[in-house]
């Protein structure tokens, strides 16, 4: 339930820009709302970004029904990965296990009811969001 300053917003379009980490929805009558404020997308450990210590990649991206998430890790982490929809509601659990130094490991990820759309597979470290990838799922 989104309220603008003149009541219920009546949304037709909502995208997320990841370069400012903000949604933006458009109405029936062609206004356009940004909502700020969101930083489930971005996160920084201690010990430093995530992002210097893997690397990953989705392929096919767009997906039908399956597709898989690649990951080589340069040390021992434990990792948490889960699919969420744009608007930050985690719709799908991936993985939740330990990845070793100079590991690689396939994750599938199965289209298994969700509907053609966004989404977004968030990896974490210690439940802190850190990398995130767009993943789409097309009919």
């Amino acid at each position: 339930r989104l309220e603008g300053f003149y009541g219920l917003i009546n949304g037709r379009g909502i995208a997320y820009d990841p370069d400012d980490k903000n949604f933006w929805i458009s109405d029936f009558g062609g206004s356009i709302y940004k909502i700020a404020g969101f930083e489930t997308i971005v996160g920084i450990e201690q010990n430093g970004r995530l992002t210097d210590r893997i690397q990953t990649h989705i392929y096919p991206n767009p997906m039908r029904d399956y597709g898989n998430l690649y990951i080589n890790s340069n040390e021992n982490l434990n990792l948490q990965i889960h699919i969420q929809d744009v608007l930050g509601n985690k719709v799908k659990k991936l993985f939740n296990n330990n990845v070793y130094e100079n590991e690689s490991v396939v994750i599938p990820i199965e289209r298994h009811q969700l509907p053609a759309g966004i989404y977004f597979i968030v990896i974490s470290n210690s439940n802190n969001p850190v990398i995130t990838h767009k993943l789409v799922i097309c009919n």
